[in-house]
């Protein structure tokens, strides 16, 4: 199940790392998703 999860948050920060490169997002956007990943990362 980690294994699993790892892999997900894997794919996420890639995606994360992705969204960031837009200009258009703003930093609410940025902050709300990165908070919800680390708080997925911290829970695991």
């Amino acid at each position: 199940m980690k294994q699993y999860y790892k892999g997900a948050l894997d794919k996420y920060k890639t995606i994360i790392a992705a969204i960031e490169d837009f200009t258009t997002l703003t930093r609410r956007n940025r902050i709300i998703i990165s908070g919800r990943i680390y708080f997925i990362d911290s829970s695991f």
